[in-house]
């Protein structure tokens, strides 16, 4: 179910905000993937600041996504190369 909140999420950059480690986060995500223990993870960048982390899926609750959307910031070149 969270894969499926999140993929949407990231289609329609729309950010997100979740409980995780006792704390309420608040992340534009950027990409889902498995890191090397198997565990699902998510990628995005923490609201207010400009790092990006990575966040397990196991410590994720309370997953609500939010009405305002973000541009990424590294856009993606859709252009032809020279």
């Amino acid at each position: 179910m969270k894969s499926l909140i999140f993929s949407e999420a990231i289609e329609k950059r729309r950010k997100v905000t979740f409980f995780y480690d006792d704390a309420m986060i608040e992340i534009e995500p950027y990409f889902l993937a498995m890191d090397r223990f198997g565990h699902k993870v998510v990628y995005g960048k923490v609201s207010g600041t400009v790092s990006v982390r990575k966040f397990e899926f196991i410590k994720i609750s309370n997953l609500r996504v939010l009405r305002k959307g973000f541009a990424p910031a590294l856009p993606l070149y859709t252009g032809t190369y020279i």
